[in-house]
């Protein structure tokens, strides 16, 4: 019975053929390749666990995984896929990475709800993504990187096992409500910079004893930064200037910690009003 199949980081190139033949096809490893063309289906390979085919050239459409339940692992990122993101992909109750980021023209929208009860990373960045993002994530993800895409309206609440989290370079709107990092005690980083973000600065920020990496710049934050913000665990502990708020709103004054903790950029430097 054949179930494994490496091949990686061989300077292969080419067209995959069909995997049809071998049904019991567990753990297909084929990434760091030159191949090329459309992948075909998977819908003999009911027991595939592992697909990693990134950093090759695969283009087209994305492989329906609906007939592949027990995957835990798909990494396709960096290829050329221009197809739409499969719902199913987010119904299988094993995944745990999910990891697209690279493939320019990839397109589609999120599910409204994530069941995924194993997910673990969601990895997409650098896409073409749409829409907003689920309102409603019931999976224990602890990584979420959707950077440089088009999602819109506002960042909805993150499940407690969230540790990184890289929503930059996209459309988001609203504001972040003051309660919203209560629920986060594990947050590790939060970059959401270069979006439409507006409020004030969430003051459950100040719980977060495991945050060390804060971006917020170049949104439309807004109003007083209190004082105590130095005794916040961020700007208590933090010595690597990865706390950065400039290119917002701010009202006057600015505590001086704010700026001694972060990279002030040239093009942007920081301003209040008032």
């Amino acid at each position: 019975m054949f179930w494994y199949l490496n091949i990686a980081t061989n300077n292969l190139s080419g067209e995959v053929p069909s995997l049809s033949s071998i049904p019991s096809l567990s753990d297909l490893e084929i990434n760091d390749n030159d191949f090329s063309g459309p992948f075909l289906s998977l819908s003999t390979n009911p027991l595939l666990q592992f697909f990693l085919i990134n950093n090759n050239r695969f283009s087209g459409q994305i492989p329906d995984f609906s007939a592949t339940p027990l995957l835990q692992n798909l990494l396709a990122h960096n290829n050329d896929f221009s197809s739409t993101v499969f719902p199913a992909l987010f119904d299988l109750n094993n995944i745990t990475n999910i990891m697209l980021s690279g493939n320019v023209n990839l397109k589609g929208t999120l599910p409204a709800v994530f069941f995924s009860p194993s997910l673990l990373a969601l990895v997409i960045e650098g896409c073409k993504l749409t829409g907003p993002l689920p309102t409603n994530i019931t999976s224990p993800l602890e990584s979420f990187y959707l950077a440089g895409n088009f999602f819109t309206s506002f960042i909805p609440s993150l499940p407690p096992t969230i540790i990184d989290v890289s929503l930059a370079y996209n459309q988001f709107s609203g504001s972040i409500p003051d309660s919203f990092f209560s629920n986060t005690p594990n947050l590790n980083s939060f970059d959401v910079r270069h979006n439409d973000i507006g409020g004030s600065i969430p003051t459950s920020l100040s719980y977060l004893t495991n945050l060390v990496d804060l971006k917020l710049d170049l949104n439309n934050f807004s109003g007083v930064i209190s004082s105590d913000i130095s005794t916040w665990p961020i700007f208590a502990a933090n010595d690597t200037n990865n706390t950065i708020l400039f290119g917002n709103l701010w009202a006057c004054p600015l505590p001086d910690i704010v700026r001694e903790h972060s990279d002030e950029d040239p093009g942007h430097a920081y301003s209040c009003a008032g």
